[in-house]
């Protein structure tokens, strides 16, 4: 069994939200009370739909409370966490228990993101001035886009490592696209690894904001040299609000691909657990550990090693151009990412 570093501290609200989720076996978890005042505290492992409770306390000292495991997750549990109040934050530690190909918790702080000491990661932030990604802008230099001003294509200050979290920022500068002229940035972190099928999970909290596009996203390595459109979605969310989610796989010819998607509404703003199950012979897509979709015909199903990709577009014809009510800077905020060789039943 492969280790996986602590996750958290995460700070938890009043209503149940989604903390991890499995194949993993916690041996640790710290509470923490920084309020100053009484607060409560209920942690559940299990879906969205049907949940056990395996701890809670009616006051969480200021000292804070360790609870020893193990509690064991099965490849569609999710641990859920809520107080009474603010100020409660959670950490948790433990190891998988399936498979772990890749995890990252995010555990450095303040650290500007350009290409991490593990080289897991390339990192780019520049214009954009492509309305679909066909590969043209996409140049491993490593440039991404139209990069002026910023030629080198990274802008340390704008992706960073803060708390245990991995913030994708966008911003508001002037570039030129045709005749026009008009703000449009894209921050894009994705990993060095390619890999074919695993089950991708990753916790995140999309940013509200007219024109914002984040996505957690599946795509080959550059350069593309594939022979047609692999691609899978683990979420786009092209609205203003962050209420209105896709799910969607592409397939078949550059220019006019196949495609299948499935939308669902919610608040999206805070954490969420996004998945997706891609194997051979299907590819299924879930979130907060709810099966969403389910495809499986195989002969259409991505069959080449892809990247993980962790971006925010603004512009575009799907989100929208940004205007006044657009709040600058956007942050993608991502919490942990993990990716298995398989989802355990």
């Amino acid at each position: 069994m492969r280790p996986v570093s602590a996750i958290g501290p995460t700070v938890v609200g009043t209503t149940y939200e989604p903390l991890t989720g499995g194949p993993l076996t916690i041996t640790r978890i710290r509470v923490s009370n920084a309020s100053g005042s009484t607060r409560s505290f209920t942690l559940n492992i299990g879906s969205t739909a049907a949940q056990t409770c395996i701890y809670s306390a009616v006051n969480v000292p200021a000292a804070g409370l360790d609870i020893k495991g193990p509690f064991t997750l099965a490849g569609d549990d999710i641990v859920w966490a809520k107080a009474s109040g603010s100020g409660v934050s959670i950490s948790l530690w433990g190891h998988s228990t399936d498979n772990l190909l890749f995890s990252d918790n995010y555990a450095e702080v303040g650290t500007p993101f350009t290409f991490n000491s593990a080289q897991k990661y390339y990192s780019f932030y520049g214009t954009s001035v492509s309305d679909h990604l066909d590969g043209s802008d996409m140049a491993e230099n490593p440039a991404y886009g139209d990069l002026s001003p910023q030629t080198a294509g990274i802008v340390p200050t704008e992706s960073v490592f803060d708390k245990g979290n991995l913030i994708v920022s966008a911003n508001n500068v002037s570039c030129r696209y045709g005749a026009n002229t008009y703000a449009q940035r894209r921050g894009l972190t994705r990993t060095i690894a390619a890999y074919q099928y695993g089950y991708f999970e990753c916790r995140a909290a999309i940013p509200a904001g007219q024109g914002f596009w984040p996505a957690l996203w599946l795509w080959p390595p550059y350069p593309l040299d594939i022979p047609e459109w692999q691609e899978i979605d683990l979420v786009e969310c092209p609205s203003t609000a962050a209420t209105l989610a896709y799910q969607n796989m592409f397939w078949g010819d550059t220019e006019t691909p196949n495609q299948i998607l499935t939308s669902f509404s919610g608040d999206f703003t805070t954490k969420n657990i996004w998945a997706v199950d891609w194997q051979p012979d299907k590819v299924e897509w879930s979130f907060n550990g709810t099966v969403t979709k389910t495809y499986s015909v195989a002969a259409n199903i991505p069959h080449y090693p892809l990247c993980f990709h962790m971006d925010f577009q603004v512009g575009g014809p799907w989100a929208g151009n940004p205007d006044g009510s657009t709040p600058w800077p956007g942050q993608h905020v991502i919490d942990y990412l993990r990716i298995y060789n398989k989802k355990r039943p």
